[in-house]
């Protein structure tokens, strides 16, 4: 019977420094598979695949590692959750969980070695046959891009080539928003600050905000783009995942994108100047 061991982490150099970790003290095993995965999305479905042990990020976008937890237990009430974090007062609510273990970075191979030695629930052991091979790493196959989204001159979002029709401009101005936070969540008064300057209008469209997410959310269905919205509670994002940004090819270092930017960004939109001042910035450094 094979081992399963999910690691789940927004930043790909601590999935790649676990992943690794993990490979040295299981070299001796060719029965373990870890799994790999940048995002509660794709976390969720390798948790129907039931590991036994899932490394979790606990600050995260989208859905944070206790609640993602939270989720994996409800597929497996017998995984072991370890948690991993470069700050420690998350503990009484990680522990609260039940979780297994508790890890906090920057950690050791022996801080891991240790976590694995007092498990909550069993584990498969080594079959006594097992032949010396490698531990196989699994990346998540990456999902299938929604929408394309222009973020240089006017904020615009097309599918199969054809703008999308927003219903209320707020609530394309809610997506643009989010968009440029790059998967980062924030709340309704972090929205509406933006979008609106006093604060007595921001209480005023308290009522109104609900009004927007919701037809921003009918929108995104129409055209079979739900996911792209991440809400948990009072807290909203995008799946960066499914959107083909030019803003985003262009911190990645897109080659192609190079010549896009010419020095404006999301235009139409007041609380944008900030990002176009720092990339206009860039341009001549």
């Amino acid at each position: 019977m094979k081992m399963l061991i999910l690691i789940v982490d927004d930043e790909a150099a601590a999935i790649r420094k676990m992943e690794r970790t993990l490979k040295t003290i299981y070299a001796e095993r060719s029965d373990v598979t870890i799994l790999c995965a940048d995002n509660y999305i794709d976390a969720l479905a390798c948790g129907r695949g039931m590991p036994e042990i899932a490394f979790l990020d606990i600050e995260m976008p989208g859905m944070s590692g206790i609640e993602l937890a939270r989720r994996l237990m409800e597929l497996n009430p017998r995984l072991n959750v370890i948690f991993v974090t470069a700050y420690d007062h998350f503990a009484r609510e990680a522990y609260a969980l039940h979780a297994s273990g508790y890890i906090t970075k920057p950690y050791l191979k022996e801080d891991v070695e240790s976590e694995l030695k007092h498990l909550r629930f069993a584990v498969p052991e080594a079959p006594q046959t097992a032949a010396k091979e490698p531990v196989q790493a699994v990346p998540v196959e990456l999902p299938e891009k929604k929408l394309r989204v222009q973020c240089f001159g006017n904020f615009d979002v097309f599918s199969d080539n054809r703008p999308l029709h927003f219903q209320r401009r707020g609530a394309k101005e809610i997506l643009a928003y989010l968009i440029s936070l790059k998967g980062a969540s924030a709340t309704r008064l972090e929205i509406c600050s933006a979008m609106w300057e006093s604060a007595e209008e921001i209480e005023q469209r308290k009522d109104y905000f609900r009004i927007l997410i919701s037809a921003l959310r009918r929108t995104l269905r129409q055209y079979g783009a739900e996911e792209v919205l991440l809400t948990s509670r009072d807290s909203f994002a995008v799946n960066v995942q499914l959107l083909d940004c030019d803003y985003y090819r262009y911190l990645e270092g897109d080659p192609a994108m190079k010549n896009q930017y010419l020095g404006m960004f999301m235009q139409q939109y007041q609380w944008a100047e900030n990002i176009n001042a720092m990339l206009s910035g860039q341009m001549y450094e």
